[in-house]
């Protein structure tokens, strides 16, 4: 059994305008992880391939699930998410979880619990399932009943997304997902066959430097300096090119104590001389940084500058590397 890359969903503006041979799911606001068991253990990697099953053991019941179910060896691409208090995702409240000790987790979990929610299954005791299709993947996921207070398998629409979209915003969620019914699944690939279409405009961002604060925050930033590569390491190797860090703007809302103090930590060590924008910003009382560390921001829009208008910060990212992060188009 490899390990294998989730498939990603490109960026569109719009339904797709046949909806009728698509799929659509609800874009789930957490934290996108692979779920591997192999003799009867298991284990949960980001995209980025860290194991973060010690971070979660609310979900080790996942073994005895297996087991009780007859699975030896499965595969399956989900979300790690924690809910608000209405009952929504809210990558914010599970961030609460990201960079804690173990001794800290145990005491997290009732205040922020996690939910494994799973949308595909890849692998099943000796056998692949990325040559079938959507549908024929889902009707093996869901004949699995893999349903328990610690995971979900959310029914898919088809057709009428518009509907479903318009009942997301309603709900304040982030958006949905459109899915070919023949799509097969590429790992690690953005093929177009699936889609993402947002009710808000929301991306990661590499955090490139800050601005001093003033007032209540002297003693840490005031706002923090937004970037973005032009293209992924991947893309890079193959053209045989260096990346190109593009400055996209300042973010100085949505922190609460905690969130100020934890970046201003992560931060200090990071400092460097020169800033690593190619077209750095002219503003005073900057301070640098080696560009490690993604957040992902809402905004409005993307200025006629490619600057973001209106940035408000939503939580830390450790789920990617900081060199696949590019601006969604």
């Amino acid at each position: 059994m490899r390990l294998l890359q989730p498939m990603l969903a490109k960026l569109s503006s719009s339904l797709p305008l046949n909806d009728a041979d698509y799929g659509f799911e609800v874009k789930w606001d957490g934290m996108r992880t692979m779920l591997y068991l192999n003799n009867n253990k298991f284990s949960l990697l980001t995209r980025n391939r860290h194991d973060v099953t010690p971070l979660y053991p609310e979900l080790a019941p996942f073994e005895e699930l297996f087991q009780a179910h007859k699975i030896t060896q499965i595969i399956l691409d989900g979300e790690i998410v924690s809910l608000d208090a209405a009952g929504r995702p809210s990558f914010s409240t599970l961030q609460k979880r990201f960079g804690l000790t173990l001794n800290k987790v145990r005491n997290m979990m009732t205040e922020a619990p996690a939910t494994y929610i799973i949308f595909d299954v890849l692998y099943l005791n000796g056998q692949y399932f990325l040559d079938k299709t959507y549908v024929e993947r889902r009707n093996i996921l869901e004949n699995l009943q893999l349903t328990s207070p610690f995971c979900q398998v959310p029914a898919y629409q088809t057709g009428s997304g518009n509907a479903m979209l318009l009942a997301t915003k309603k709900l304040g969620l982030e958006g949905i997902i459109a899915k070919r019914l023949d799509s097969l699944y590429y790992p690690g690939q953005k093929t177009g066959d699936w889609l993402k279409i947002k009710n808000t405009l929301r991306q990661e961002f590499i955090i490139g430097g800050w601005q001093q604060g003033k007032g209540s925050r002297n003693t840490s930033f005031g706002a923090l300096l937004l970037g973005y590569y032009d293209m992924t390491a991947k893309q890079a190797r193959i053209h045989d090119i260096s990346q190109k860090l593009f400055y996209a703007g300042k973010v100085g809302t949505g922190f609460n104590a905690a969130s100020l103090n934890q970046l201003t930590q992560l931060l200090k060590p990071l400092r460097c001389e020169s800033g690593f924008f190619i077209n750095p910003p002219r503003m005073k009382d900057i301070v640098f940084v080696y560009p490690k560390l993604i957040i992902e921001c809402e905004f409005t829009e993307w200025t006629a500058n490619q600057t973001l208008r209106h940035p408000s910060f939503k939580g830390l990212r450790f789920d990617k590397p900081a060199l696949d992060v590019v601006r969604e188009t």
